[in-house]
């Protein structure tokens, strides 16, 4: 917790946003001591047959604020009562405008977020979406709170040592109470700390359980309904609620008050005690009764002090959790470092087949840099490597149909093809890097957007002229007809004024999974990018449904031929080449392609398009 706080420290405008608070939380510590020579004022100076003086400022004796006025004295004295809680209260204002929580809160999240995007993917498996969720939003406001944390103990123990300093200036006599109290608060802090963190431990490991059992129950609800587990599902959930609330909270609750009651009690017993001491010196005047009225004011604030601190220490405890789930998935694996070697070896082999490259008359030179494969080997687990120094080459402007028998690799080669994975050290798959790389997944997959921002999701500039022809090839009429309702169409588009905000993501909900594959597909071929690995594109359509798969192998046909889907045919030789790289179903969705790779016993086998036969998997 201490290096977290420390990293805290070093976050932009957070430095001086700590001194400022540091500074002026002691106006409230300030207000407190004002407040204790008020006190021994009234009973000393104001309402005394006999005035004496008091010292608000050290060294500097105070009788009747108006001489030989007491109720004018009264008067200004009203008037000083109040102004320090303008102050007070124009800071607490200021605070939240300086925001020195907030800026703690929305670095951290911007950080997390950011590395989360650049998980490897051996990392993202280790976290599900509903530990990030959590993360961002609860184990961020609670870590922060750490901080904040640590300036309360500090404005706390400002206000201990003006207390200390006052007493001691008063009542020296009464320093064996003073250091007394935070001892026995110290003592039992340290005895009491590992059995409350213990608390805490055992209730937020049932609260992750149910949690868990919840987010289990949501994601195989259909299973649940129809194998009618309902009731026993209902059973289990209550089994967790019980054991949860016996095992863990109520326990954690139970010392929670024991705790909170230890500094109560303390503040009554020593009081008492500093009345059977000092009433005796009242009574013979030795002790002023404003100083008595005082120390046993400042008693009760010490108990109150150590209450809050006592408080916050045990929120420790609680935050620990956080910041350890937070530490965690801040140094989770990315592959921003990878990423950089990949990007440097590209753009130093780009120089040098650039170099290399031969081009035709009116040719583009970048244009002739081809795609390589270069001593590519892999494996998910050692002893079952998929790919072993595999050598290859795919000129720009190729499409090439990836087939083979069994598992031998096909979406692991793919995943590699389009940047999602990386070879083992020593390999390399080379894409020059003026091109752009699009992996599309066979699982559709929808962002929480609506509908025409789904579609341009990689080419948000797509003018609707070019978008429409592409839906109305596709069939998806579905598509169509909302998007030309409002709300759904690009807010820029003649004709297209929104009327209602619509729901996010909202058409998932009553489109069919066919729909659905379609505008995954059709997101590609908006975007058109030069380089196009699409994952198994035909298995969104049954083995009758001839007429979707034709339409598909025409668009595919197009993205290469016309370097572009939608795109004019008169302005291709002025367009990069597109290169595809696809998984086919069957044997005639292959035969456009200019190669075909067959996979087998971690090799790659190249044949010519028209030879794509034989495949060993047919969908019938």
């Amino acid at each position: 917790i201490l290096e977290f706080i420390k990293m805290n420290f070093e976050i932009r405008g957070v430095r001086w946003k700590t001194y400022l608070t540091l500074v002026l939380d002691q106006m409230q510590n300030l207000y407190f001591y004002f407040m204790l020579h008020v006190t021994v004022y009234f009973t000393d100076v104001l309402f005394a047959d006999d005035p004496k003086t008091v010292s608000f400022v050290p060294g500097i004796e105070t009788s009747l604020l108006v001489p030989d006025d007491r109720a004018a004295s009264a008067v200004v004295l009203a008037v000083l009562y109040n102004l320090p809680m303008v102050v007070i209260h124009v800071w607490d204002y200021l605070k939240i405008d300086i925001d020195l929580d907030g800026t703690i809160r929305n670095y951290l999240r911007g950080s997390l977020f950011r590395k989360y995007l650049n998980y490897s993917e051996s990392s993202r498996e280790l976290v599900q979406a509903s530990d990030m969720q959590a993360a961002l939003m609860d184990d961020v406001r609670t870590a922060s709170e750490s901080y904040s944390n640590l300036l309360s103990i500090l404005r706390i123990m400002g206000r201990l040592l003006i207390i200390l300093a006052f007493t001691l200036h008063k009542n020296p006599q009464s320093w064996g109470i003073l250091v007394l109290m935070p001892s026995l608060m110290a003592g039992w802090v340290w005895l009491r700390g590992a059995v409350y963190l213990n608390a805490c431990d055992t209730n937020g490991h049932l609260q992750l359980q149910l949690s868990k059992f919840v987010h289990r129950t949501c994601e195989s609800y259909v299973v649940v309904a129809e194998y009618m587990q309902r009731p026993q599902m209902n059973e289990l959930f209550a089994q967790c609620l019980r054991a949860a609330t016996k095992q863990g909270r109520i326990p954690m609750q139970q010392i929670e008050l024991n705790n909170k009651y230890f500094p109560k009690w303390l503040g009554p017993i020593f009081v008492g005690v500093y009345i059977v001491r000092n009433a005796q010196q009242v009574i013979a005047k030795t002790l002023s009764v404003g100083t008595f009225l005082a120390t046993v004011a400042i008693l009760r604030g010490i108990a109150d002090d150590f209450g809050d601190i006592y408080r916050v220490m045990m929120d420790y405890n609680v935050i620990y959790g956080s910041v350890v789930a937070l530490v965690k998935l801040l140094n989770m694996q990315t592959d921003v470092r990878t990423g950089k070697a990949v990007n440097r070896a590209r753009r130093q082999m780009s120089k040098e087949e650039r170099l290399k490259a031969s081009i035709s008359d009116g040719g583009v030179v970048e244009d002739a840099i081809p795609i390589k494969i270069v001593d590519m080997s892999f494996h998910h687990k050692p002893a079952k490597p998929l790919f072993r120094d595999v050598n290859l080459i795919i000129p720009q402007g190729a499409s090439v149909a990836v087939v083979s028998s069994g598992q031998a690799g096909r979406a692991t080669l793919l995943r590699l093809l389009g940047q999602r994975l990386q070879p083992l050290p020593g390999g390399q798959v080379f894409v020059p890097t003026h091109l752009r790389v699009l992996h599309v997944s066979t699982q559709p997959v929808m962002i929480a957007a609506p509908l025409w921002d789904n579609l341009v999701f990689g080419a948000k500039d797509t003018p609707p002229e070019r978008v429409l022809p592409i839906l109305d090839d596709m069939g998806m009429e579905l598509t169509k007809d909302l998007l030309m309702s409002a709300g759904s169409r690009k807010p820029e588009a003649p004709g297209m004024d929104k009327a209602e905000e619509e729901d996010l993501g909202s058409f998932q909900k009553s489109f069919p999974y066919s729909e659905l594959a379609k505008i995954h597909l059709a997101r590609a071929f908006i975007m058109s990018a030069e380089v196009t690995v699409l994952q198994r594109p035909f298995s969104h359509f049954s083995s009758i449904d001839e007429g979707n798969k034709a339409m598909l192998v025409k668009l595919m046909k197009q993205l290469v031929r016309n370097r572009g889907v939608g795109l004019p045919a008169e302005s291709v030789h002025r367009r990069r080449p597109r290169t595809l790289i696809f998984t086919p179903e069957e044997s005639q969705h292959a035969e456009f392609a200019d190669k075909v790779w067959e996979l087998s016993e971690c090799k790659i086998k190249v044949r010519d398009g028209k030879e794509a036969g034989g495949f060993s998997r047919q969908i019938t």
